[in-house]
């Protein structure tokens, strides 16, 4: 038929909320030992860091005001001047009055603090996962549905990963979060076969966070020269030919597909 309106909704499929304290709130009584606390950078006392167990986890990513906001738009022709009630989710209202200015109808959220490992203590992990998914649960209960997101793992634990992605489905959530790497394994490892699998099931999404991959990229092609220059090591100690050149034929054509692949 021709002549109707055509109702089409704007989905800003990749927005961004910014933890804060209030965050760990949802840590039950016996987990507030893994409550991660605010402190200033050493490097810019204006910035502040999340620390745990004495470790720099991740940066809280400051809210510009409005004098950086302008000086921001002017330089990108990019406006940033987001309401940091809004940015931080302490006004879930504000929040949706700023996506009706900006025209937009629903987000899909994501975290900005899983972006490396939080932990390497897996109870520690399934707390501050947990904490998480809890606090966007209870701000999708009050974004009349348009505050949709996607949940954070205990990547070391898949099994203990399955109650909380059932949990962020049937609150709102839409895709599982993860990181490419894994500190020593990849996302494709069977390791992590029961969380795809769980996600299948519940028709979620299998989503990407990543942020550095040009170090990552690093370690791990640094890790397979290393496994094929000591392969072919052995193999010439074997055959008797020790010569530099020998050694070196096979990693240079490794070397070299792996600066293609960090650099394009």
């Amino acid at each position: 038929m021709t002549g109707l309106p055509l109702k089409t909704d704007v989905i800003d499929a990749d927005a961004h909320v910014v933890e804060t304290e209030r965050v760990w709130d949802y840590l039950d009584a016996s987990e507030q030992k893994y409550r991660p606390i605010l402190m200033p950078s050493p490097d810019n006392p204006k910035r502040q860091v999340w620390i745990l167990d004495g470790e720099n986890i991740g940066n809280k990513f400051p809210s510009p005001d409005e004098e950086q906001s302008e000086q921001h738009l002017k330089r990108f022709g990019r406006e940033v001047g987001t309401p940091v009630e809004a940015r931080e989710l302490s006004d879930v209202k504000r929040r949706l009055r700023h996506m009706d200015k900006l025209g937009i109808d629903v987000q899909i959220m994501f975290n900005s603090l899983w972006i490396t490992p939080l932990t390497s203590r897996p109870d520690a992990e399934i707390a501050l996962s947990w904490a998480w998914n809890r606090w966007l649960a209870d701000v999708w209960k009050v974004g009349d549905n348009r505050l949709r997101w996607t949940c954070v793992l205990p990547a070391l634990t898949p099994t203990e990963a399955m109650p909380q992605i059932r949990f962020a489905k049937e609150h709102g959530a839409v895709g599982v979060c993860m990181r490419p790497f894994e500190r020593e394994r990849m996302m494709t490892d069977p390791f992590y076969y029961p969380i795809y699998d769980q996600a299948q099931r519940l028709d979620m999404s299998q989503v990407l966070r990543v942020n550095d991959v040009r170090s990552i990229v690093v370690a791990t092609t640094t890790s397979a020269w290393l496994f094929t220059h000591r392969q072919r090591a052995r193999n010439c100690h074997r055959s008797g030919n020790f010569s530099s050149s020998a050694v070196s034929r096979s990693t240079s054509v490794l070397t070299a597909s792996s600066r293609v692949f960090l650099w394009r």
